[in-house]
């Protein structure tokens, strides 16, 4: 049961291609660049390679089991608490990634990374979408603009 759950859980992820190449799905790529915009270090290599140095440190009896896994768990249970935090960034990219506004958006101004137009969405908070860099930039808000002129 739970590997089925695995098993589909990753076929919406990654698709197989040409034998044993895997290549991400829209699903997988949107995925890591909201991890990435949210923590990087969930997407970087470093956090595996200390637990797996802890590990050998505990296999030769150079570390204790209950505080390297105490350590470690208080470590993702930070990550957790600041991704839960900051999940309207996932959100936001999700929405534009997947919904009708980011094919109902107008070519506005152009990436500072690849060049190419970013889509402008209109709905609250307006905001600009590049789809080949998965990139979302929020636009300031009107009301600041106001605040600063209300007192000329």
């Amino acid at each position: 049961m739970i590997m089925d759950h695995w098993r589909s859980f990753f076929n919406f992820i990654w698709q197989v291609q040409s034998g044993r190449r895997l290549v991400p799905t829209a699903l997988g790529i949107t995925l890591v660049r909201g991890y990435q915009c949210i923590d990087p270090d969930l997407c970087l290599p470093d956090i595996r390679g200390f637990i797996e140095h802890q590990i050998t440190l505990i296999a030769k009896g150079q570390a204790d089991h209950s505080l390297v896994v105490k350590h470690v768990l208080e470590q993702f249970k930070q990550k957790f608490v600041y991704f839960v935090k900051q999940i309207e960034h996932m959100d936001a990219l999700f929405e534009a990634q997947f919904s009708p506004l980011s094919e109902s958006g107008r070519a506005m101004s152009k990436c500072g990374k690849c060049l190419r137009y970013m889509k402008y969405i209109s709905p609250q908070p307006p905001r600009l979408y590049c789809a080949l860099q998965g990139t979302l930039l929020p636009l300031g808000q009107f009301r600041a603009c106001a605040v600063l002129h209300s007192g000329s």
